[in-house]
């Protein structure tokens, strides 16, 4: 296996849990409509999932194969559909407003790669559509819950603010929380953020 990633998906338990993250499940049911969403770096399929399972039409992709197979699988045995592409990061490229809704769950990149990258999310969101990201802040250098162990993989207040800057930010936030995610288990410092692109 050349991509890190399907190593690390290789196990026949799901590397981050089978549930959705706490963060992306509270704000889906703060959504009061339903529509397109992508997911990207979608690993095991956890939040795609549990969104098909609440009638979204669910657009996900990773760079791992490994990761896409199990994910797919997975929404078969819940009688749902997903579409999950293989596509890696630093290569993706939007169809400009398509989706009512992007989200970003633990999802770090380089600096260098991530800012293009975000630009592309934000093309990629219909006017009107909402940003969801949740993610490892400066400080989780300090936990031991999981993570990027780069501190160019962690995010700060400013990251954030400067990445999104077209978008009307709704929420921006830290919290010091215990996750429970699979592998991820402890006290950890994570960023949360919303916003809402323009007409």
């Amino acid at each position: 296996m050349n991509n890190p990633w399907d190593a690390r998906f290789s196990g026949e338990d799901f590397y981050y849990g089978e549930v959705p993250n706490s963060f992306f499940a509270d704000f889906l049911s703060s959504v009061k409509f339903k529509g397109k969403i992508l997911l990207p770096g979608e690993g095991e399929g956890r939040n795609a999932v549990y969104a098909a399972g609440l009638s979204w039409d669910v657009t996900a992709f990773d760079s791992s194969e490994v990761a896409r197979a199990k994910a797919l699988k997975y929404a078969r045995q819940k009688s749902l559909k997903i579409t999950y592409h293989l596509i890696d990061i630093a290569d993706y490229q939007s169809f400009p407003d398509f989706y009512d809704v992007v989200a970003l769950v633990f999802v770090h990149q380089p600096s260098k790669i991530r800012k293009t990258f975000h630009a592309e999310l934000i093309k990629a969101l219909k006017p009107g559509g909402l940003f969801f990201m949740a993610a490892f802040a400066k400080e989780q250098i300090n936990h031991h819950s999981g993570g990027p162990s780069d501190p160019d993989l962690l995010y700060s207040f400013d990251d954030v603010k400067n990445d999104f800057l077209e978008l009307k930010q709704t929420k921006l936030c830290q919290e010091k929380t215990h996750i429970k995610e699979g592998r991820h288990q402890g006290l950890a410092e994570v960023l949360i953020y919303t916003g809402q692109k323009m007409d």
